[in-house]
């Protein structure tokens, strides 16, 4: 099971997510995939991807997920987790389970809430 998450930029949440390739992925540059996600309310999502190459991380997942961001309110500065794994080596699907969570401050101190 993988796990990779990101505290969010404001390119994060106004164009597409980007996280440096993660390992579990043998995949090349180029390539266009589907990533199965549910959410905490087990709603079903699909995110297009690809992998790019970034500048500043290099070799990336890209996905596009605005209208997720959009439908549940997420900002830059929540953290997005992704949990899940590998369904696949043909079609590329990966079924993963998605987390945001956002910083609230509450008598004075930080707490992480979940969001989604």
């Amino acid at each position: 099971m993988a796990r990779i998450s990101k505290r969010l930029s404001p390119k994060d949440v106004e164009e597409s997510l980007c996280f440096p390739l993660p390992r579990i992925l043998n995949v090349e540059e180029g390539e266009i995939f589907q990533l199965q996600v549910r959410d905490k309310g087990d709603q079903a999502w699909t995110f297009s991807c690809s992998i790019e190459q970034h500048q500043e991380i290099g070799l990336a997942l890209t996905v596009r997920w605005l209208a997720f961001v959009g439908a549940k309110g997420i900002k830059a500065d929540d953290e997005v987790i992704l949990q899940g794994e590998f369904m696949g080596s043909d079609d590329m699907r990966l079924q993963f389970l998605i987390e945001v969570k956002r910083k609230i401050r509450l008598f004075g101190k930080d707490m992480w809430g979940d969001l989604v």
